[in-house]
């Protein structure tokens, strides 16, 4: 599972010093760790045939996200995974987290979701069963209801066995799997475009100099080839280097590609490598757009 575009921004932007209220980003990617993990307990505890569709993208009359579908050959289930920490109270039809009103009835939201997949499904097989699931894998995290919920609730010390309680599946024939792609395919669509980059203005108040891959410490050494972290002696050629912070710029400024230059990958890079070998290696990686001094690296 891939980090959605709004988070990679986010991320980027902190570590360029260009965020001050950081609650989105903490609420995005702690998101993001709760559904990695919940796929990873799939991964280690499912031993039956069902199969696991993450971060569905689909165009049903509007745009929505699906966190996972639990897909076999008798039944689907439509899965939310909530990483909240704190008390998650549901009453009277409103989401309230540590005393704060949310803006969301997540229930509703799964189920609005939940009858379009059903809609879906129904034309693979109208025999194919859809349920939802609302799963709360945080640590730390209390629930406390006023109602049965139309999604099955499961906490995080219920999730082993929620995976390996899943009702047994025959195996999926080819015809039937290709189907099933097929018909997800139909509906599937691009995530919705970030609603936060910066404007070209902004450049010169990012925090500018080489981050090392991984370690992200910026106090290094170099040879012909090679950028070696003197902290943890992480090591990257300059060819990564150069592109990764193309690429970095490339999302910082999403809407305006024509800022990936070769002046403005090196000044980015805080003129730690040179202006000649920047351009070498932007050109070995990326489409030349335009002529001359107006032109620019294609990046994504």
């Amino acid at each position: 599972m891939k980090k959605n575009e709004q988070l990679i921004i986010l991320e980027l932007m902190n570590r360029r010093g260009m965020i001050k209220d950081k609650s989105l980003l903490y609420r995005l990617k702690n998101g993001f760790e709760g559904e990695l993990e919940f796929i990873q307990w799939f991964g280690k505890y499912n031993k039956s045939h069902w199969t696991l569709e993450t971060d569905y993208w689909f165009d049903m009359d509007g745009l929505k996200q699906i966190d996972d579908l639990l897909i076999s050959s008798q039944k689907w289930i439509v899965v939310d995974v909530k990483h909240y920490w704190g008390k998650f109270q549901y009453i009277n039809g409103n989401c309230i987290l540590n005393n704060k009103l949310m803006k969301t009835d997540i229930f509703d939201s799964l189920e609005t979701k939940t009858k379009k997949i059903r809609r879906l499904v129904a034309d693979i097989n109208s025999n194919i069963r859809v349920d939802s699931a609302m799963i709360f894998i945080g640590e730390h995290c209390q629930v406390e209801l006023d109602c049965v919920p139309m999604a099955q609730v499961v906490m995080r010390n219920e999730l082993m066995s929620f995976i390996t309680g899943l009702e047994y599946a025959n195996p999926m024939t080819d015809w039937m799997t290709r189907k099933i792609v097929d018909k997800l395919n139909e509906y599937r669509t691009k995530e919705r475009p970030p609603d936060i980059a910066l404007a070209p203005e902004q450049f010169s108040e990012l925090l500018k100099g080489i981050q090392l891959d991984g370690c992200g410490h910026n106090d290094f050494s170099t040879d012909n080839r090679w950028i070696t972290c003197k902290v943890c002696g992480t090591k990257e050629t300059f060819k990564s280097v150069v592109s990764r912070h193309a690429i970095e710029l490339s999302y910082l400024f999403y809407y305006y590609p024509k800022i990936v230059t070769t002046k403005n990958v090196h000044a980015l890079m805080g003129g730690q490598i040179t202006k000649r070998t920047v351009q070498k290696y932007l050109k070995e990686e990326f489409k030349v757009v335009g002529m001359r001094k107006n032109c620019y690296y294609k990046v994504r």
